[in-house]
């Protein structure tokens, strides 16, 4: 079975995450976009489209949640890329919420990269199922 490769877009307003997530998943063979906020990553969308969003909640200015909210708002279901939400400040509140606002993920940093990676390909699976 050949992996599926898809279209990321990465935010983290943490330089060294972004680097290090960025580097592993362009070794699965995944085109990424690296951004370091999410006012940054809502223009990228803006611009093209991606099959994943990998999204830190907790940035400057808009959050990875407030992000997600305005796509759920914007976007027909099946339009939707797929999202994981990463944080280093996780609460049951935001998971759920993130959850309702279709994320498929909820990642607590510190994570194993390959615990990423898992994900990322349940997610390309799913998105694959899902066009």
């Amino acid at each position: 079975m050949t992996a599926i490769r898809g279209s990321i877009l990465l935010a983290d307003d943490e330089d060294k995450i972004l680097k290090r997530l960025g580097r592993a998943l362009r070794e699965e063979g995944h085109d990424v976009v690296e951004v370091g906020s999410a006012q940054a990553a809502k223009q990228q969308i803006g611009e093209r489209t991606f099959d994943l969003l990998v999204i830190d909640n907790v940035m400057p200015g808009l959050s990875g949640l407030e992000l997600i909210r305005e796509l759920s708002n914007g976007a027909v279901a099946g339009e939707r890329p797929q999202v994981v939400m990463m944080t280093a400040h996780a609460t049951v509140e935001s998971a759920i919420e993130a959850m309702k606002l279709g994320a498929l993920d909820y990642l607590q940093k510190p994570f194993e990269v390959e615990e990423l990676l898992v994900v990322v390909r349940l997610a390309l699976e799913r998105q694959r199922l899902q066009s």
